[in-house]
């Protein structure tokens, strides 16, 4: 209750634990330190800076009336949340406050920024009815599971939202951040079902492992689902929608498909493909993927015609041979008048 505040948002202590952010200048002198509270149990846990000097706060609260500004999550949702706020440069205002949790208990671990100054959040939870965008995992799988937040620079907008564990009780312990969206986290874990992909160990040692995973936080929609051609061919384009700092990167198998412009980038783009020509009677279909999604490419197979049969009559009840030209004919095709 008699911590050193000093152009203090918050004073005093304002119940059973407070979390606190200071800060000091090169030289070792204070030049902020306050508390940040709510009724009940406060504790912050992490604290990132952006480039202009603002500061996001990660603290895991009971209290139901910490101060909430444009808020993602309105309210407590029950037991322990967490609790994401964001202070102004100079220390003297809070310009963002919001809980994020379910009935359940969520205890944050930590707080990270990308370079689109996106925030991330790491930690765990027994909560049943987390809100859930682009989820690798949509639900609860035991008794507590790991959990991993994303919200745009405003905080208003949920990016991505995903438990990860196994049917037993599992733990986040730390993440780091890889470019474009990929985020590494580290734990361990009781649950013997816990999801593994390339595993260099592929089932439980013993009563409590260690795990490492790696997760693409990134989510794309594209354009059109399919298009479709004249045995022609022509041009085509994809869009692809996702946020600034998520990569993608277009294939396809079809050689008759190919890409005019660049075919790969970061955030919303397009890529730019021709479609050559069908001279094949039977009609094509292939495929674009880009970012998870895959856009059909149907293309018409070439009609046949005729333009001469020659000769062009014949004696009744005799056999006569013709010769017929055009294109495209298939074998078993029958000329009929």
């Amino acid at each position: 209750t008699n911590l050193p505040v000093y152009q203090a948002l918050q004073p005093q202590n304002a119940g059973a634990v407070d979390g606190f952010v200071a800060r000091i200048s090169p030289t070792g002198s204070l030049r902020d330190w306050t508390y940040l509270r709510g009724s009940a149990s406060d504790a912050t846990r992490d604290i990132k800076l952006t480039a202009s000097g603002e500061a996001w706060v990660v603290s895991g609260t009971s209290s139901t009336n910490a101060p909430l500004i444009n808020p993602y999550w309105p309210l407590n949702s029950g037991g322990d949340d967490f609790l994401l706020q964001r202070i102004n440069a100079t220390g003297t205002a809070l310009t963002y406050s919001s809980d994020f949790g379910g009935s359940g208990d969520e205890h944050p671990i930590g707080l990270i920024l990308d370079a689109t100054e996106n925030v991330y959040v790491v930690g765990t939870t027994t909560s049943t009815n987390l809100p859930k965008a682009g989820s690798l995992q949509p639900s609860l799988s035991g008794a507590q599971d790991g959990v991993i937040l994303k919200l745009d620079p405003t905080g208003t907008n949920l990016l991505f939202s995903s438990y990860f564990g196994g049917s037993n009780v599992d733990t986040i312990l730390d993440a780091q951040l890889e470019a474009e969206g990929k985020i590494w986290v580290a734990g361990d874990t009781l649950s013997t079902n816990f999801p593994t992909v390339l595993p260099s160990q592929p089932a439980s040692g013993g009563l409590r492992d260690a795990f490492l995973a790696r997760i693409d936080t990134c989510s794309y929609e594209v354009s059109s689902a399919n298009q479709i051609f004249q045995s022609t061919g022509g041009n085509g384009t994809v869009h692809i929608i996702t946020t600034p700092e998520c990569s993608w990167a277009a294939a396809t198998s079809a050689p008759w498909i190919s890409f005019t412009s660049p075919s790969s980038g970061v955030g919303n783009g397009s890529v730019d493909f021709s479609v050559a020509s069908n001279t094949a009677l039977a009609a094509t279909s292939g495929s674009i993927t880009v970012g998870g999604q895959t856009i059909t490419i149907d293309e018409a197979g070439t009609a046949a015609s005729l333009t001469a049969i020659s000769p062009a009559s014949g004696g009744a009840g005799t056999a006569v041979a013709v010769a017929l030209t055009g294109s495209n004919f298939a074998a078993g095709m029958t000329v009929t008048s």
